[in-house]
This record gives C-alpha cells, structure tokens and sequence, in this order.
C-alpha cells in the first residue's frame, strides 16, 4: 500500500517537469546509444522569399568518441546551403552545433508546413533523427474589377455581355466563389441565347497567375411595358443594374476578403425630350372615368393631379377631384370635392386644402391650411381646418401645433390640438408627447404618453367634462444572434385616441445560422371603452380580451422556405369565451424564375369555455397561391370555426361552416405592348345557406403614341343562396322565418381616359440640339461629302457650369455637372436632343462596339443658345504591340516563367482613360488606342517575386504620323537577397550585382499634396493610392465615382486643410477623399473648412478598408429606411399600406405609429405618398404579416394591396 502512495507521489513530482520541459523550444531526440540530437527551434515562420536559418546540436553521451553520418533531408525543390550528407567525429561526452540554412522552392505555397530532416546513424543503423517545421507564411493578395461599369443597349439590341478579371497577386492559389445578382428586368444567357440559371461560380486561381470571365445578360422581353405616369412614350433611358461578388470558398489565415461591384445597363434611345415642353411647365394628369353606363345609377369621377420638382429640389403637389352623380348641370360639381395644393422645401413646407394631421388617433381633417418651419433640428409646424367648407357654413373647427426635435440619438415629438365640432356639441383638448432614445448601437427606448380633455355641451346647465390619459413604454434591441422587443400601452376607458387600451407585446428573434431561425411572439389586448352619447354613458360594459402566442421555426433549404408555427389564442368579449390551439406549417418557394409557389396549411381545436357541452371543435384552414409570368391565381379552403364571426355563429346554431375562395387573374399585353388586357375572376361558396358568388372583370387599355391611354370595362356578378331559416330576436320572443332560395346577377360596362397636359410657368424657351458624329477620315474635324455617320455610338452631353470661351484647351472640368444624358445614333450617326434648357454642355462620342481602330475624339464644348446641328468627328487611332523579352539568371532556378495573361494598359495622360489587354502564351500582345499621350503599363504582380521588370511606364506618344507602334518589356530573374536569420545574430544581405543592358526608366515624382507609391506617378494627376487604415472611419468624399482622374492643382486651396487621396471604389471609379478621422464630429468640422475652400458637394461619409464585414445587423436607430418602389418592376409584390399623403412624409410621421420598424416602402401614385410595409409574393403570407401588426402596433388604416398601374 504505501510502496503504491510512493510511486503515485514520484509520479505527480517527476510529471511537471517533464511536461516544462517539453514545452521548450528545442526538440531533443535521444537514441538508445546515448546520442542526442535536435535543433535549437523546431518551429519556423518565414516568407517566400525568406532564407530559414537553425542551428542543429549533436550530444554524445557516451565515454568514448563517435564516428557517425549526418543525412538532412529538406523538401523537394528546396535549397540547402549545406552539405546533405557528411561524417561527422564527436568527442565523448561533447557536443556539436552545426548551423542549417534553407531556401524555399521557386513558387512555393503559403500556408503550408513544410519539413527537414535530420537523422544520425551508423554505418549500420540509425540511432536518432530531429525535425524542424518550417511554415511559409501566406500571403493572400487577390483582386477584382470590371473593366466597364456602364454598358448600353441600343433600340435594335437587347443583349451584351461583360466580364470580371481576377487576378491572383498572392503566394498561393484561391478557391473563389462569385454570385451575380441581375434586376428581375435581366437574364442570364448562355452562348445559344437560352436563359441559364445554374452558371459556373467556382473559380480556382493558382498563385501569379488573373484570369477573364466573360457573361451575357439579356433583357427580358416584358420590359418595355409603358409606365402608368408616362403611358406609351419611350424612355430614352431606362436603367438596369448587376451585383457581383466574390468570396473565398475556404476561408482560412488571410482568405476572408471580400469583393463586391456593380455593373449598369442602360437602354438607350436615339431621341429624347430633355424637358416635356418648349417652356417650363407644371406636368398634369387627367383622368376620367365613367362606371356603371347603360344603367340609372351611372357616374362620373374626374381627377386633375401633378407634381413640379424645381431646380432647388422642392416640390408642388397638387390634386383635384370631382364626382358627377346627377345628369342636371350643377356649377358646383365642377368645383370638385377633393382640393389639394403643398409646397414642400427642407426648410418649410405649406399645404392648403383637404388636409389632416398624419398621426394616430387624431380628428384633425377637413378644409384648412397647414405649415411647418425647420431650423437647427427642431420642426415646429401648425394647422387649421374646418368642417365642411373653409369660407361656407361650417359646423367643426380645430387647430394644433406640433414640435420634433431630432438628433442622431434622440427622436422626440410633441403635439396639442384643440377641436369643437357643433354638430356632437363636443369640444375636444388633446396634447400628447413622445420619445424615442437609441440608448447604445442597436438598442432603443421609447415612451410616451398623452392627455385627452372632452367637454360635451348637450345641456349648458350641466357641461359633462371627461378627462383620459395615456402612458406607453418601449423597447428593442439585439445581443449577436438575439433579437428582442418589448412594447406596452395603457390609457383609461376615457382617453379620447384609445379608449380603455391595455396591450402588451413582445418578441425574441434566435438567428442560430443562416438556415435556421427561431422566433417567438406573444401579445395582450384588453379593450374596455367608455362610450357617450350626448353627453351620457351609453356603454361602460363592452370589452374585448385577445391574448396570442405563437413560436416560429423557419428553416431554408435550397430554393424552400419551411415554416412551423404552433399558435396558441385566447379570446374573450360579451359574446363569447374560446381557447384556440394548433399547428401552421407554411412553404414557400425562394425563386427568382418566372414561377413563385406559396402553401400554408393549419390544424387546430377550439375550445368554448361557455359552452362546455360543445366539446373541442376542429377547425382546418389550406391556402395554397401560384404565380406564372403574368398568371396570378389562389385557392384558401377552410374547414370549420376558424375565424371569430364563424366561432359565434356556431355557438348560436352549432353549425359546421365549410368556405371556398379561389381566384385568378391574367396580365396580358399584346400589339407590340400598345394595348394590354387585365382579367380578374373569382368564385366562392360558403355552405351555410349554400351561398355562392361568381365575378369575372375584363379591362382593356389602349396606349396611344401621342400619350393618352383609354381604357373600358365590363363586369358580370351572379350570386346566389339557398333556402334557410332566419330567426328575428324581439322582446316578444324569438321569430322564425323560412327565407326561400334566391338568385342575382349584374352586369355593367365603363370607360375612361387618361392624359398629360404641361401649363407653361416660364417664357424661357428650350431648343433642339441634333448630333452627327461621322468618321474623319482626312482628320481636319469637319464632315466631308465622302465621310458618313455612325451608328451605335454613345454621345454624352454634360451641363457644365464652369467653361470658358477658350476651347482649344483641353479642359478637365472639376465641377460635379448639374445634368448628364446619354443617347445612342442610329444608323445614321443621328442623335437628337429635343427641349434642351439653353446653357454650356460638354459633348463626347463613345463606340459601342468595336470600331477597327477608329475612336473617339477629344470633348467638344458648345454653348447651346439656339436649334443646331453639331458634328463629332472619330479619328482615327493606332495599333500598339510588343511582347515581353526575358533575361534568366546563370545561377537562377532555371524553371520558365509562365508569360500568358499578363495585363497590359496604355494610361491617356490627359483624362487618365485606360485602354487594355492581356499577353499570350508567348508574351505578345496587341492593342488599339486613339492619338494621345500615353503611359504603356505592365502588371509587374502578374510574375514571380523571382523576376521584375526592368522598364516599366514607358511613355508613348501616337499621332497621325504612325499607324503601328511596337513597345517591348524587360523581364530579368532577380539575384535573391539571402536573409541569415539568428539567435542574436544581425540580418546579413547577401547579393549580388544586377547585369542589365537596359537602363531602368524611373517615373517622375510627384509634386501632389500627399506622396504615396502608385503604380504610376504622374505629375499633372493626383496618384492613385491604396488606403492603409483598417476598420471604419469617418472622412470627407469630395468627389465619387468619377472616370477620370483629377488635376493635382484642383486640391490647391486644401493644402493647408487636408491632404487628399484618390482611392478606387468598389464600382472601378476613382473616389477623392480626406484624411482619416475616428470620429464622425470631427469629419464635420473638418467638412465646413472644406466647402469654404469651394468644394460645395463635400459630404461625409462612413468607409471600412481592410476586410469587408459583411451582413452587419441593421442599427434600430432613430432614422426610417424608405426604398422607393416602383408599379412596373414592383407591381406583383403584396404589401401592407399604412399611410397615404399628399406630401412626402419623414420619419418622425412614423416613430410613433411603429417605433421598432425601419424599413417603409414609399411609391408616388396619382399625387399621392402611399407607405406600405413587407413585401410577399402571395395575398395570404401579407394577411399574416398584418394580422402580427395588428397584434404589435395600433395601425387603424392597415391594409394589404398591390401597386400596380392605377387603372
């Protein structure tokens, strides 16, 4: 027993030290004749272009001298700076220190671990070895770019093609993937013209080497649809975009970096209406319709409306509506029954009319006027209206003010109306106050509450006054992967907004990855209202208590979307008492194709607590929805008391009721998408008392060329019911009646038309501008009888508020342009501008195609103060080749370096405009560029760090003297630095002297306001720099996405403010920005010292360099998102409307109505703001989404619609 205590007490004494020393950084291997050998580190981390550097140590052991053979084994390809094998004689208890230098092989990878050997043996046997891990540093150093961001489509051309160079800079291949996200309005074609979804995204790069992946897009052929606003005239422009992205497959030591770009599509025309008119004019639509003709009850609505954006970016709204009911001639039926006129500026907005408040709960509506100032951060505004007429006999007035202040954190609102209406002898007091604070990022409080004084006049005696209150109290927030929300209201049974409201609701969101998530939800709402009538309590007993709960499990699979919801609801009021639990499964199916899929199925059981003898009664609801192209059609069955009226209806009759609702609709165009037919039928039965309904509405619209759009309709409704007993309760008791089966039809017919009008507001009139540009062929810049135009080219005019009348100077203009438009000649070379405001353009040809040589010509500048025809001559360029010429070195590595697909650029000096091309496998290459100054670049990153390029910006200038110019590089093998790297021992260089019969051609240095190593130095053109911060700062944009670069003396009046750098943004174009700041204040002190010098566009803005963080959660903060939609490219998407305004409202309009909510849908319709919320492909999934807002929020106008063409 203690013999085993002994040895377990040496075990855990011996055991520590034996781990301290094998944690050390020697590795000691001892044999079994008493020799021991190691390197003094066993681990290594080096470069590439490193020489590793160790010390091998050999102990001998034993009482006598050793005669052994020393073997190191390094990797294939490798160099030793040493003998591999040697006799080696140690003395008895000696030791030896060999050191043990090593070069990496030519092109070896990063990443990698890679091993040397050393044994020790006998001239029989082995008797130890050590090891030294040698790991060779990654160096991740990919990129990306297009080489255009702008492609156009002509009017006879509805396909083109693009691609996206990779290059692979680093030590190591990449495995990368890239996703291509087209607009809906485009599609992937493969080389038969087909649409293909599944597209090739895996790319492998080896080390040094790019390559070029070309794609095809093609627009689909519903696309030039005519818009409800502009009917059947043609856009000269339509715009379409492509996202790309690149990511690594596996991600690893420096490989997640991300990349991501955009590519614009324009369909372009060959004419376009710059302005609608010859004059500034107000832009109004009219529209008549007539319902129900051939019939007594036919009527008439008429709607003039409009909106004016002014050069200042303010705006007038405008709307007039009138209803002709009676076939008599009243005057005053053509004063309409719905005016509207609002100015809105950033600074203050006036609105008279038809007018309300745009907050919950309020009363305030009717004819009136109403007006709101901004200055610092506060908005003050205020109204006043009457009921019904402003100047006529009126029996209901009031007035409020309003207050918000708003600053990055804090969102606060407060409001008081005052209203007396005659008619209810009722004068109404009411303020409320609300405050929503983002505490920390991502995290939000809001409270509230409100004050409601009502004094009812019925008896001047006896003046009934009530007063109510309430008190709300908010909060949201997430934690990584948890989100949460929590929301509370209560007011008392008199609080004139809510009456007798106590609700509760709150969330949890689970994200446990990106396919799977949890969510749960729970709301309560106990309504229990006082009513008045005249001054007297009508009602004090009517409530209403919904309680719900529900846990959402969402799973993604592929293109499926799988959803299981247990639901759990509590519903009590004055007339009934029941419990409902069961289980929804949804699946919906995730495609961008022309065919959507939505299916939603439930189970469940109901509970009457009143009515125990009913037992648990199952309820069952299928909805399933398909959408094909332009086919739309859905199909809902329930089985059942499943909704609330079902419920009382079978705790009165215990009958069992079973519903069916199917519909379908058709959008079909046809004549060249001139005339265009929508379909709606539907049909429904319900089997108590078997009533049945059938609707079918064919509408057909006609879009004339000259604007106007007519349209007429028919519609046939037959609905039908069988015999049924009807019981009437009376206080003589229940009476029961036989009601006898019955059938109805109706038909009726309609029309209408539609129109623009323009009002002239402006005696300036605008001219027509006619472009030709033609080939040059003698050069002398006019258009001779034998040179003809050219079609396909894209002429870009450019307003520009800085020429000079000197026009033989090639102009840069700094200046951001006031207005840009493109258009493409026909076959001609014609273009035509037609209204074009009079002023000072920029005109440019661009080919679309490839023109054997012919290019561009310089920018003309023209003042435009008359109708003219201009000419824009292309002149002719040159063909630029040369290859590459290669030096090895005697002691060199002797492996070939690849020469294929290496980038070669020509750089114009005068507007930084780059033309390119890539190596073949020998090393040549050929290109062709307009006349001009050029610098001739090669990709020295595109080779081994083992060679470099002798000359590089080879200056080249082109003119007519030439047609062919042949450019040669020098690529010489690099004598290698060997780097001895020690313990305690310095860095020794070693190297060699560098032969080359070529003198190296150094580019000139910069005299700019910051000097950073570029791949060019230019010294008329801020250089091109690559940012060194890493994470998020603040800076100061003076100007985006630009083509060219920028003069170096443009940055003058900042060389005591900021330095300024030129940086390549995720589009290509060229980004000119300030310094760095850490802090967003700081960038806006800095912004203001930066306009004063002139740069009125500055802004600032927020950029990442380094890695790109993506799918950062979206900040609940104080700001609303609003993403315009549009009825053309959005009109199949169901969403919930919350708000509708004839002015554009703001955030603050919403944080009290939906605090914890940030995105809002806003489209413009028939002069109207119309907000919405969600976005679904199908009625059923937004009448979900409602019903949960319903739950969470007080939004009384909800409802779910499609923002198609107004018809």
């Amino acid at each position: 027993m203690y013999y085993r205590l002994y040895f377990l007490f040496v075990v855990f004494l011996v055991l520590p030290f034996l781990a301290i020393s094998q944690s050390s950084g020697a590795t000691k291997n001892v044999g079994a004749y008493g020799i021991q050998i190691g390197f003094s580190h066993d681990r290594s981390k080096i470069s590439s272009t490193d020489v590793a550097s160790n010390v091998l140590f050999i102990i001998n052991n034993v009482n006598k001298t050793m005669e052994l053979n020393l073997e190191l084994s390094s990797p294939a390809g490798w160099k030793l700076f040493s003998k591999r094998s040697r006799k080696i004689s140690i003395a008895a208890n000696d030791t030896m220190y060999i050191p043990v230098r090593v070069r990496p092989a030519y092109n070896i990878e990063g990443n990698t671990n890679y091993i040397l050997n050393a044994f020790i043996s006998t001239d029989e046997f082995t008797l130890a070895n050590a090891m030294w891990y040698i790991e060779v540093k990654k160096i991740s150093a990919w990129s990306a770019y297009t080489p255009t961001r702008k492609l156009y489509l002509t009017e006879n051309k509805d396909s083109s093609s693009f691609s996206v160079v990779i290059s692979n800079n680093g030590n190591s291949d990449e495995a990368l993937r890239l996703s291509i996200t087209p607009d809906r309005e485009l599609m992937l074609i493969g080389s038969n013209g087909e649409s293909i979804l599944n597209y090739p995204s895996s790319i492998y790069l080896r080390a040094g080497q790019d390559t070029v992946i070309h794609y095809s897009l093609k627009l689909k052929s519903d696309i030039n649809r005519p818009e409800d606003n502009n009917f059947n005239k043609k856009e000269s422009q339509r715009s379409f975009n492509v996202k790309l992205k690149i990511i690594n497959e596996k991600t690893g030591k420096g490989s997640n970096k991300t990349w991501s770009g955009n590519i614009d599509f324009y369909k372009v025309a060959n004419s376009k209406k710059v302005k609608e008119t010859k004059f500034d004019a107000l832009p109004i639509t009219v529209e008549l319709n007539a319902y129900d003709a051939l019939s007594h009850n036919t009527y008439t609505n008429l709607s003039i409306y409009g909106n004016k954006v002014f050069e200042n970016n303010s705006t007038l709204n405008y709307y007039f509506q009138a209803d002709f009911v009676q076939n008599q001639l009243r005057p005053e039926s053509f004063m309409g029954n719905y005016q509207y006129i609002g100015y809105f500026h950033k600074h203050f907005t006036l609105e008279a009319g038809d007018i309300g408040t745009s907050r919950l709960g309020s009363s305030l509506s009717g004819k009136g006027i109403k007006g709101s100032v901004t200055f610092f951060k506060n908005t003050l505004g205020v109204l006043y209206i009457q009921k019904p007429s402003l100047f006529d006999g009126y029996y209901a007035s009031g007035y409020g003010f309003s207050h918000t202040l708003k600053t990055n954190k804090l969102f606060w609102d407060n409001y008081y109306q005052y209203e007396s209406n005659d008619m209810d002898r009722l004068v109404k007091n009411v303020g409320t106050s609300f405050l929503n604070f983002r505490i920390f990022k991502g995290h939000t409080l809001n409270i509230g509450g409100g004050y409601s004084v009502e004094s009812h006049n019925w008896d001047p005696a006896n003046i009934v006054t009530v007063t109510g209150y309430e008190a709300r109290l908010g909060f949201s927030g997430g934690v990584r992967k948890l989100s949460y929300r929590f929301s509370t209201i209560y007011s008392t049974p008199s609080y004139s907004l809510r009456r007798g409201a106590k609700t509760a609701s709150g969330g949890l969101r689970y994200k446990i990855n990106r396919n799977y998530n949890i969510n749960a939800q729970y709301s309560y709402s106990d309504l229990k209202p006082i009513l008045y009538f005249k001054g007297v309590i009508v009602d004090s007993t009517t409530y209403n208590n919904v309680q719900t709960m529900n846990i959402n499990f969402n799973y993604v699979k592929g293109k499926g979307f799988y959803s299981f919801v247990p639901k759990y609801t509590m519903l009590k009021n004055n007339y009934i008492d029941v419990n409902t639990a069961g289980m929804e499964f949804s699946y919906r199916l995730r495609s961008k194709s022309a065919f959507k899929f939505y299916s939603t199925v439930y189970g469940g059981y109901n509970r009457f607590l009143r009515n125990p003898e009913l037992g648990d009664v199952f309820a069952a609801m299928i909805r399933a929805s398909i959408r094909y192209k332009t086919i739309q059609a859905s199909i809902r069955y329930h089985y059942g008391p499943y909704y609330q009226i079902d419920q009382l209806q079978y705790v009165i009759n215990q009958e069992n009721p079973q519903k069916l609702y199917a519909n379908i609709n058709h959008d079909y165009w046809f004549l060249n998408s001139n005339m265009r037919l929508i379909t709606n039928m539907s049909y429904n039965i319900n089997t108590i008392n078997l009533r049945q309904q059938f609707f079918i509405r064919p509408e057909l619209f006609y879009y004339a060329k000259n604007g106007f759009r007519f349209s007429t309709y028919a519609r046939y409704m037959v609905f039908g019911e069988g015999e049924y007993l009807r019981t009437h309760h009376t206080s003589q008791g229940d009476i029961e009646e036989i009601v006898p089966s019955m059938a109805i039809d109706r038909f009726e017919v309609g029309a209408g038309v539609k129109f623009n009008i323009n009002a002239p507001i402006s005696f300036k009139k605008n001219l027509d501008v006619r472009i030709i540009a033609f080939r040059d062929l003698n050069g002398n810049g006019k258009k001779d009888v034998n040179e003809t135009g050219i079609g396909d080219m894209l002429i870009h005019l450019k307003l520009n508020d800085t020429i000079t009348n000197d026009f033989t100077q090639n102009t840069s203009f700094t200046s951001r342009a006031a207005d840009e438009l493109d258009l493409v000649t026909n076959r001609k070379g014609e273009a035509e501008y037609l209204n074009l405001p009079m002023g000072d353009y920029s005109l440019t040809a661009q080919p679309l195609a490839s023109m054997g040589g012919w290019f561009d010509g310089k920018t003309f500048y023209h003042t435009i103060d008359r109708d003219k025809t201009i000419y824009l001559p292309l002149s002719r360029g040159a063909r630029v080749s040369g290859g590459i010429l290669v030096e090895t070195d005697k002691y060199g590595t002797g492996k070939k370096e690849p020469l294929g697909n290496i980038r070669v650029t020509a750089i114009k000096q005068d507007n930084g405009k780059t033309y390119s091309t890539l190596t073949s496998a020998d090393g040549h290459f050929v290109m062709f560029v307009p006349n001009g100054d050029y610098v001739i670049v090669i990709n020295e990153a595109a080779v081994s760090s083992h060679y470099s390029f002798i000359q590089n910006n080879i200056p080249l200038t082109i003119n007519e003297d030439f047609e062919n110019y042949n450019v040669s590089f020098y690529l010489s093998e690099k004598k290698r630095n060997i780097n001895v790297r020690g313990k305690r021992t310095r860095y020794i260089p070693i190297q060699r002297t560098q032969h080359s019969t070529n003198k190296k051609v150094e580019a000139p240095k910069s005299d700019s306001l910051i000097e950073q190593k570029t791949q060019l130095d230019d010294p008329k053109y801020l250089p091109v720099v690559e940012p060194n911060e890493q994470g998020e700062v603040w800076v100061v944009q003076l100007y985006a996405n630009e083509e060219a670069r920028k003069l170096v003396t443009e940055f003058d009046t900042l060389k005591d403010i900021s330095s300024v750098r030129c940086i390549t943004g995720s589009g290509g174009g060229f980004l000119y920005i300030s310094d760095s700041l850490a802090k967003k204040k700081l960038a806006k002190k800095l912004l203001k010292k930066i306009k004063k010098a002139g740069f009125k566009n500055a802004k600032v803005v927020s950029m990442v360099f380094g890695n790109r963080v993506e799918d950062e959660p979206v900040e609940e903060g104080i700001n609303k998102k609003f993403k315009k939609i549009k009825s053309d490219s959005d009109r199949e998407y169901f969403r919930i409307e919350i708000k509708k305004s004839p002015k554009k409202l703001t955030s603050e309009d919403f944080m009290a109505l939906i605090p914890d909510i940030k995105v809002i849908y806003v489209i413009q319709q028939n002069g109207l703001y119309k907000y919405s919320l969600g976005e679904f492909d199908t009625i059923e999934e937004a009448n979900t989404y409602k019903e949960e807002l319903l739950n969470a929020y007080s939004i009384p106008d909800a409802s779910v619609t499609q923002y198609k063409e107004d018809l």
